[in-house]
C-alpha cells in the first residue's frame, strides 16, 4: 500500500468515484488507483461489482504488475449502494452508457446528494457539457473527462468544459489527471464528439465511402491504414507530418483530392444493414469480419501490447 500511496498532499483531489464498473469505468478506476488514489466504484449490483473487480486484476497480469495488484484492489472501494458512492468523494465521474437523458436524470440525482464544491465529470464521448450544465444546480463544476480505451495504457484524456465551468476546477482535474500519468488536452471551445472522435469519424466515413465505390476492400482499407500513415500517427499529428512534408506539398495533394471526398451526413445503407441484421462486430460474432473468441481474444491481445509497446517508445 505504501508503495501507492505517494506523498500526493500536493494535490487537491484526493478521492474519487467512478459510477459504472463497464468497460471504461473499471479501467478508469484501476487507472486512479495506480496511481494511489482512493476510488469508490459503483455499479447496479455486487455482481457487476465483482466482475469489474476481476477484470481489473487481470488486467494487472496482463501488464506484468502482479506484485501491486493487492495494493490496487486495496485503494478501490465497490459500492452497489449510490449514495454511498457518491459521498465523501471530491471528483465524481460519470461512466454509463452513451444515453443523454439517462446521463442527465443521473447527474440530477447526484447533485441532490452531493454539496455544491464536488466537481462533477462525464465520460462521454460525443456530448457537450453545456448540455450536462443546463440541468445542474452548480454548472461550474462540471466538466468533460474523455479517457480512451483501455484508460490504463492509452494516455489522453479530453477535457472539455462550457462557458460556465469554473477554471478552477479545470485546473484541478487537470493536476489530478497529470499526477496519474496521464495527458491532459483542455480543448479551446466545446463542440460535439471533441476532437479525436471527429477525426476518427472523418477517417471511418471515408473509409467505408471507398469501399461502398468499389475503389478497395474492407480488409484492403485496414491493410493501407495498418502499414502506411498509421504507423506514423503515433509517433507524430497530422500537423507536425505537414510541416515535415511542406504545406506547398500538401495543398497540391488537397486541390485534387479534397474536392472529392465523401460528405455525407447519414450512415451508409452498408453500416446500416450491418446494424439491422444485429451484425455488430466481435460482440456478435459477425460485423465487416467473422469472429470467433480466439481471434477476437488474438486480436484484443496484439492491440494491447502494441499500445504497450508505443508507450515505452514514446
Amino acid at each position: 500500500m505504501e508503495r501507492l500511496m505517494l506523498e500526493n498532499n500536493c494535490i487537491r483531489i484526493k478521492s474519487v468515484a467512478v459510477i459504472g464498473g463497464g468497460l471504461m469505468g473499471h479501467g478508469i478506476a484501476q487507472d486512479f488507483a495506480t496511481s494511489g488514489i482512493p476510488v469508490k466504484l459503483w455499479d447496479t449490483s455486487e455482481e457487476k461489482l465483482t466482475i469489474s473487480i476481476e477484470n481489473i486484476k487481470k488486467n494487472m497480469h496482463f501488464l506484468g504488475q502482479n506484485d501491486l495488484i493487492d495494493d490496487v484492489v486495496e485503494l478501490i472501494t465497490p459500492v452497489s449502494v449510490f449514495e454511498k458512492a457518491v459521498t465523501g468523494s471530491e471528483l465524481v465521474i460519470e461512466v454509463i452508457k452513451e444515453d443523454l437523458p439517462t446521463k442527465l436524470d443521473l447527474f440530477k440525482k447526484i447533485e441532490k446528494i452531493v454539496p455544491d464544491d464536488i466537481i462533477l465529470a462525464s465520460n462521454t464521448s460525443t456530448f457537450i457539457p453545456s448540455l450536462f450544465a443546463d440541468v445542474l444546480r452548480a454548472p461550474e463544476r462540471m466538466l468533460i473527462t474523455h479517457y480512451f480505451n483501455p484508460p490504463y495504457i492509452v494516455p489522453l484524456v479530453e477535457v472539455v468544459k462550457s462557458d460556465y465551468t469554473s477554471q478552477a476546477i479545470v485546473n484541478k482535474v487537470v493536476d489530478l489527471l497529470k499526477f496519474c500519468k496521464k495527458t491532459p488536452v483542455v480543448l479551446d471551445k466545446e463542440i460535439p464528439g471533441f476532437v479525436a472522435n471527429r477525426l476518427q469519424a472523418a477517417l471511418l466515413r471515408e473509409s467505408i465511402s471507398l469501399v461502398n465505390s468499389g475503389v478497395a476492400n474492407y480488409e484492403q482499407i485496414d491493410q493501407i491504414v495498418r502499414n502506411s500513415f498509421g504507423r506514423r500517427l503515433s509517433f507524430a499529428g497530422p500537423f507536425q507530418i505537414s510541416d515535415a512534408a511542406g504545406w506547398d506539398v500538401i495543398s497540391k495533394i488537397a486541390e485534387i483530392v479534397w474536392f472529392d471526398l465523401d460528405n455525407s451526413k447519414k450512415l451508409p445503407k452498408s453500416i446500416v444493414d450491418l446494424i439491422n441484421s444485429g451484425n455488430l462486430g466481435v460482440k456478435t460474432g459477425v460485423g465487416v469480419y467473422d469472429w470467433d473468441e480466439k481471434s477476437s481474444d488474438d486480436f484484443k491481445d496484439m492491440l494491447l501490447r502494441g499500445l504497450i509497446k508505443i508507450n515505452k517508445r514514446i
